[in-house]
């Protein structure tokens, strides 16, 4: 029988899913197999490490940010956004490496998330997930980078003249001409809700439904959009 390309490319990838990581690197004893550890080397571990961010209250009170306090704590983000627990940014990279999630079809909200340690199974659902960051499992079903739902309201124009934000720069709109609320409540948006390594001082087309959700009491379900 004549193996074809696709059949021999197939077969290789299965015997390099067998094979053990190599033993001489000490990130070996992570991975089970050699097609997690060539992922984690060749994706996570060049990525730089976003140092963790929190909120401070005491600086609520002392700049008298009333109104960004109303809108964490109308959320349900204010304990979310105060955790600074340690961490380990190379385990959080391997178990984002073996992550996978399981979908219930008729409850898209819930889910479980799995991953591996070494030969050690890990399993969050969404209870534990709402109970680590104590975040809300109601509200609407958003992710980052979809489109507004209806009920919203949202308008694009509308939303830049609130946050007095220049519409005609595009996806990248500057922070700086907000107020000093709205620019803290997008950097806790940046760096802590959704953190991410690059344009943290501009807001882009797909953080101005969440701004205009957040200020408008707009119920997330964050334990969903996190995930």
């Amino acid at each position: 029988m004549v193996r074809t390309k696709k059949t021999a490319k197939r077969g290789r990838e299965q015997e390099i899913a067998m094979e053990e990581p190599p033993q001489e690197n000490p990130m070996a004893r992570y991975f089970t197999n050699l097609v997690d550890f060539n992922k984690y080397q060749l994706i996570f571990a060049p990525r730089k490490e976003i140092t963790p961010r929190y909120l401070d209250l005491a600086l609520l009170e002392t700049q008298n940010f009333h109104n960004l306090h109303r809108i964490l704590t109308k959320q349900n983000l204010l304990e979310f956004v105060k955790l600074k627990d340690r961490f380990y940014p190379t385990l959080v990279g391997i178990a984002y490496t073996t992550l996978s999630f399981e979908h219930d079809e008729e409850k898209p909200s819930t889910f479980t998330m799995m991953f591996h340690l070494g030969t050690r199974k890990y399993e969050l659902n969404v209870g534990d997930l709402c109970s680590l960051g104590q975040l809300n499992f109601s509200g609407t079903l958003f992710k980052h980078g979809d489109d507004p739902p209806p009920e919203w309201n949202f308008n694009r124009l509308q939303a830049c003249q609130f946050f007095n934000l220049n519409p005609n720069c595009g996806n990248k709109m500057p922070t700086k001409p907000m107020s000093d609320e709205y620019r803290l409540l997008h950097y806790l948006l940046v760096w802590v809700i959704l953190p991410r390594n690059h344009n943290h001082s501009v807001v882009t087309d797909d953080d101005l439904p969440i701004l205009w959700a957040l200020v408008n009491d707009l119920e997330i379900n964050w334990s969903y959009f996190i995930s």
